[in-house]
């Protein structure tokens, strides 16, 4: 009997744990803003700091900066907005662990990622790793 109830609560706990962090998980869009089919170089030197950094411009970044400092062994995701900065999940390695965020600056462009260096308007560090993926 004790083992029953244990059984029960368990499960029970379990059902309220993933009801409970539904909400604190961020939604993902499906797809990136920015146009995968085009060539990245003329969408990279189309970004313009005057008037903010918008989703297309920052799934670009965190794509390029992904790519330049994590390797292809691996995936960011489509950004979302965060307050004043887009912010990018990413997965490495074939079992897809998660790693630190990407975060991309609405305002100023500054892309930060734990663990990598910041990267900074004009973006000399991607504007290479754009000219290698094209």
């Amino acid at each position: 009997m004790k083992r029953c109830l244990f059984s029960v609560f368990v499960s029970v706990l379990a059902g309220v744990s993933l009801v409970g962090c539904s909400n604190s998980n961020p939604v993902v869009p499906n797809s990136y803003a920015f146009d995968k089919t085009r060539s990245w170089r003329p969408q990279f030197e189309s970004i313009k700091l005057d008037d903010g950094i918008d989703a297309a411009e920052a799934d670009l970044l965190a794509t390029l900066y992904f790519a330049r400092y994590e390797g292809m062994c691996g995936a960011n995701f489509p950004v979302i907005r965060d307050k004043g900065r887009w912010r990018a999940l990413t997965v490495v390695g074939y079992s897809g662990t998660a790693q630190p965020d990407i975060f991309v600056d609405a305002k100023t462009g500054v892309i930060s990622h734990k663990g990598y260096p910041d990267s900074v308007p004009p973006w000399r560090d991607l504007r290479e790793m754009c000219r290698i993926l094209n």
